[in-house]
């Protein structure tokens, strides 16, 4: 309460990245209880990927370990972000944070997809924007406003687990990433991981913008 007072200044967001569900869940209640008064707070995630549970409650019925990533491409961990998470963060006009990390983002079917390219990083480069790709479009999938992409930005904290994606490995290489994003909006494959087509992107998901405006 205290951080997020007025009286003592300017408040102090909170960034919700490494509360558990139980405190996410009432940091969510509380600002929701504020918005309610006419006071909106933005809900911070800095830095996260999408585990693609539709619920919190969903994602902390099953334990953060091995067996829960095991068929998954994004990893399923409670601390990523669920579909009712999205939906807390938009209502709020806040922000969420792509993580670039190998070690974070994809679960153990996603990792199989990176070995699998070896050393050849053009093919690698191709599954690394899949899964970046499919974590911003989930995003605005689940929101399915204009709006969303307003609230999606480059999470660079590694949550202490230093691996990187190969292709984004340093501020240099960084400046890659808009072109590759570009690219991929201006001639998108489907996204099978969560369910969309190329076609969907160009139809629904882009809502008239143009790549380079993304």
């Amino acid at each position: 309460e205290e951080l997020l007072s007025r009286n003592n200044g300017r408040r102090v967001l909170i960034d919700i990245k490494h509360m558990s569900i139980l405190a996410r869940k009432r940091y969510y209640e509380i600002v929701a209880e504020k918005r309610s008064k006419g006071d909106n707070i933005p809900i911070i995630c800095s830095h996260t990927s999408l585990n693609l549970f539709d619920t919190m409650d969903d994602a902390a019925r099953i334990p953060d370990d091995y067996c829960k990533d095991k068929d998954a491409y994004l990893s399923k961990f409670s601390i990523n972000l669920s579909n009712d998470e999205i939906l807390h963060i938009a209502d709020s006009n806040g922000i969420i944070g792509i993580i670039l990390n190998e070690g974070r983002m994809p679960g153990e079917k996603g990792k199989s997809a990176i070995q699998a390219c070896g050393n050849d990083m053009q093919k690698k480069g191709q599954v690394y924007i899949k899964l970046i790709m499919s974590n911003i479009i989930q995003i605005i999938k689940t929101v399915n406003r204009k709006e969303a992409w307003d609230i999606i930005c480059i999470g660079s904290d590694f949550d202490g687990v230093i691996d990187p994606f190969e292709t984004y490995m340093d501020a240099q290489t960084l400046k890659n990433l808009p072109l590759d994003i570009i690219k991929y909006l201006s001639d998108p494959f489907d996204l099978d991981w969560i369910k969309v087509t190329a076609a969907d992107i160009k139809t629904k998901y882009m809502f008239s913008y143009t790549p380079e405006q993304i």
